[in-house]
């Protein structure tokens, strides 16, 4: 009986090693749909490459331009860049505890 066992237990660990090298890896979930744009993310990096150029031709700016570059956006590098991606207190949906406790009751409720 000892040997059937191991011979079944050995048999689905091999099994579960191929399907989980077989199968890719999905990192997002079935209803979401890739938020990624690799075309839009060039102008800001010309943006920064045309900065950087500057800074090693001009010297290092002063306290002044910086300060001023940096009340363009949310830092001196970065200007207002996927401003509307970041975790802000402006953009934060703050919920209480007990909001989080009532909508997992109910999600488990619902089931």
């Amino acid at each position: 009986m000892s040997r059937v066992f191991r011979f079944l237990a050995a048999t689905v660990l091999c099994a579960v090693m191929f399907f989980a090298n077989v199968v890719p890896a999905f990192a997002l979930p079935a209803n979401t749909a890739s938020k990624s744009a690799p075309d839009k993310g060039e102008a800001q990096l010309e943006q920064i490459l045309d900065d950087s150029e500057n800074a090693l031709q001009n010297g290092v700016p002063g306290l002044k331009a910086t300060q001023g570059k940096a009340q363009e956006g949310i830092n001196e590098v970065q200007g207002a860049a996927d401003r509307d991606k970041m975790k802000r207190p402006e953009n934060a949906e703050a919920t209480s505890v007990i909001d989080r406790v009532e909508n997992a009751l109910e999600k488990v409720v619902d089931r």
